[in-house]
């Protein structure tokens, strides 16, 4: 019985993971156009986070001392390039890892190294989103900023500094990491990659920022600043 739903599972797992691929495949283009058609309703929202801030000065100061202490920390260690880069590379691999989980791979291999780089290794079809994910999706600023959400104060503004601490971890390493001669972005596209991760990176900035200064809530005001903003926009060029 086991080894019959064993193989049942990975029969599902292997078809999922396909229609996924060929999803992926045909909507690239699609989304890339899409989201940077929003650039300027992301930036609109942009202005929607600062107006939230006023009335949570204590989550905004804490999400910026945590930014400011790990710029500190790694210009300290910029000459070694130590412990900083071995996290940035692992950090990194993760996120490939993770996203190839959900889109049903499996993960066979992870390597991180300070010297050599890493990489992952995994079985099934890849796409696009599996390869430039870890130059969009800052996964630990997001694990952490959803932690914050279900500590009590005042133990919450630790974990919201926590938060800043691995915002300026992730985005510090993708300021080295996004340049021309990458591997992963050569692989998805120079072009495409320009026109879809700069306003992914807005809206994931947006996103990590407002559940550190709101909570749970974060999460509808994200929404609703986007979608506000993108219908207005549309209706204001149509109208």
């Amino acid at each position: 019985m086991p080894t019959e739903i064993g193989r049942e599972w990975n029969g599902w797992r292997v078809s999922a993971n396909t229609f996924i691929a060929n999803s992926a495949t045909v909507l690239k283009w699609p989304i890339g156009v899409l989201i940077f058609s929003m650039t300027p309703a992301l930036i609109m929202s942009i202005v929607d986070v600062a107006s939230s801030v006023s009335g949570n000065w204590i989550e905004f100061t804490s999400l910026t001392i945590g930014i400011i202490m790990y710029a500190a920390i790694r210009h300290i260690f910029l000459g070694e390039r130590s412990w900083t880069s071995t996290f940035e590379v692992l950090h990194h691999e993760l996120i490939h890892a993770f996203l190839a989980l959900c889109c049903f791979c499996t993960v066979e291999e992870i390597k991180a190294s300070r010297c050599q780089g890493g990489h992952v290794k995994y079985g099934g079809k890849g796409n696009w989103l599996i390869t430039i994910g870890p130059y969009f999706l800052p996964l630990l600023p997001l694990t952490i900023a959803c932690a914050s959400t279900l500590i009590a104060e005042p133990f919450s503004y630790f974990v919201i500094t926590l938060t800043g601490f691995s915002m300026g971890f992730y985005y510090f390493s993708l300021k080295d990491d996004f340049h021309i001669n990458q591997t992963d972005l050569k692989k998805v596209g120079i072009p495409f990659s320009v026109i879809f991760l700069i306003p992914a990176n807005i809206m994931a900035i947006l996103l990590v920022t407002l559940i550190s200064i709101n909570g749970a809530d974060g999460f509808g005001i994200w929404f609703e600043a986007i979608w506000t903003n993108t219908y207005d926009l549309i209706f204001y060029r149509f109208s």
